[in-house]
């Protein structure tokens, strides 16, 4: 008897030091709680809503993935938890300098806001630049992602109220494309003139350029099917909050 609890004991043991302990939670729940509560259907967000316990820890959460459970992540798993770093980090860098009228007042003339180094994640200390620059375009491809990473700006794409997950992701980037391309706000096609965001120029060639961003746009507004000439708006920095 004494040894068959032994045994039980030991099989438990190996259980605990196999089991994930403190794995990310891929539904993202207490993000998407957040957001729900701050941001609104149009993007806007409440910035000091966002402070508390529930949002240091859900960043907590992000910093304890180390490199090789990241590997560890499916595609979509990695592409939804980058994107919503991307987001939640960019909250935490407009509360560490708030009240502030536009995320470029933070920085200075040296150092731009998104190559301050003021998190961890991937196992090392990084900007913000690393998670679009150095991570979400070269290594996905995925040019629907300039749709739902937001850069705290009006001129941005609106955030989404919700948590991106890997299960719905492709459903995600495509109703951000499609929200971002139908708001003229941000874009408009009139017959065969496009008047469109500044970050279909700055990352043309992520659309493969501007003949297949026609194609592109077309996708995602029938408006734009016709559309010959491009132009594009000036971009809107100020803070997209309520």
């Amino acid at each position: 008897m004494n040894i068959f609890r032994k045994l039980i004991g030991f099989s438990f043991f190996v259980i605990l030091l196999a089991a994930p302990l403190g794995a990310l939670d891929h539904t993202h729940a207490a993000w998407n709680s957040l957001l729900k509560k701050n941001v609104s259907v149009s993007g806007q967000v409440q910035y000091s809503g966002f402070r508390g316990a529930a949002f240091e820890d859900y960043l907590k959460s992000l910093s304890a993935v180390s490199a090789a459970e990241y590997e560890s992540f499916s595609r979509p798993q990695k592409m939804a938890f980058l994107i919503n770093a991307y987001n939640a980090f960019t909250v935490k860098l407009i509360l560490d300098h708030y009240p502030v009228s536009s995320i470029k007042k933070i920085g200075g003339p040296l150092k731009s806001p998104w190559k301050i180094e003021f998190f961890t994640l991937i196992g090392a200390r990084r900007h913000l630049d690393y998670i679009e620059h150095g991570v979400l375009r070269p290594k996905f491809g995925d040019p629907r992602i300039h749709a739902a990473v937001v850069c705290a700006s009006r001129g941005c794409p609106p955030l989404l109220n919700a948590a991106f997950t890997a299960d719905k992701l492709n459903a995600q980037l495509d109703e951000r494309m499609k929200n971002f391309l139908n708001t003229d706000y941000y874009n408009r096609c009139d017959g065969k003139k496009a008047e469109l965001s500044s970050i279909f120029k700055w990352y043309a060639g992520d659309f493969g350029g501007e003949k297949q961003l026609k194609t592109w746009i077309a996708r995602y507004n029938k408006a734009c099917a016709s559309v010959e000439n491009i132009s594009y708006k000036d971009y809107d920095w100020a803070l997209n909050s309520r």
